[in-house]
This record gives structure tokens, sequence and C-alpha cells, in this order.
């Protein structure tokens, strides 16, 4: 009978380790995602920035229309201080 609670026991620690161990492991992956999300989304403004500057400043040509993404509203006649981003 000793024996029998005694591998219960060890079984259900096993148990509480595994899941403990686990819901370790799923939040440390979800703060990865999230990092790899955010890393992703700055490298797409970058990509912009860097697009828009070679189109608009690097050959002299008027903003075009098509570069900014939706919803920015481009008004070249405010300082850029006053524009709303």
């Amino acid at each position: 009978m000793g024996q029998r609670v005694a591998s219960v026991g060890v079984s259900i620690l096993l148990v509480v380790l595994f899941f403990g161990g686990f819901i370790t492991w799923l939040s440390k992956h979800r703060a990865d995602t999230d990092r790899l999300t955010a890393m992703n989304s700055l490298r797409e403004l970058g990509q912009f920035a860097a697009y828009y500057h070679e189109t608009v400043k690097g050959k002299g040509k008027k903003p075009e229309i098509t570069v900014v993404p939706s919803g920015t509203v481009f008004r070249p006649d405010l300082p850029p201080d006053q524009r709303l981003s």
C-alpha cells in the first residue's frame, strides 16, 4: 500500500512539473512571437522609408500619392512638426 501511494505521489508530481514547464514555455514563446512581429513591422517601415526617400528625395520628383500608405493624409503645405502621424 505504501509503495502505491508513493508511485501515485511521484506521478502527480511529474504531471505538475510538466504543466508548469509547459506554461513557462508557452509564455516565453508568445513573447518571442510578439517580438518577431514588432521587428517585422519595423523592418517594413524601414523599407517604406528607404523606398520613399529614393523615389522622392533621390531623383527630385514630387512625392507620389501611391507611395504613402492608406490612412495617411498627404499635406505638403504643413511643416513636419504640425503633421499628424
